[in-house]
C-alpha cells in the first residue's frame, strides 16, 4: 500500500476555515490515489487533541477522510500534542 502525506502548513486556527485545494486534494487522492495496490485512496486526519472548543475542524471533519485523535483511561480527551515523526 501507498502512504503519502498531505501536510496542511500552519494548521487551521479557527472552526468552519478550510481551503477549498485542500478538500478538492483530498477528494482527487480518495479516487485516483493508492497505486497499484488499491483503486483509490484513504486519508486520514488528525483531529487535533489540542482542546479546541468543539467545532467544525478542517480539514479533520471533512467527510472525504477519517479522523482520528486520542483518550484516556476514561474516554476523555487526551488533550496535550502528539507528535508523530515520520
Amino acid at each position: 500500500m501507498e502512504l503519502r502525506s498531505l501536510k496542511t502548513v500552519g494548521g487551521y486556527s479557527n472552526a468552519g476555515v478550510y481551503d477549498q485545494s485542500v478538500l478538492d486534494a483530498i477528494d482527487y487522492f480518495n479516487v485516483y490515489g493508492g497505486g497499484e495496490a488499491m483503486n483509490g485512496g484513504i486519508t486520514l486526519f488528525s483531529a487535533g487533541n489540542s482542546n479546541s472548543p468543539p467545532g467544525q475542524w478542517y480539514p479533520a471533519c471533512y467527510s472525504g477522510c477519517f479522523s482520528v485523535a486520542a483518550t484516556n483511561n476514561q474516554d476523555k480527551r487526551l488533550g496535550i500534542p502528539i507528535m508523530i515523526h515520520g
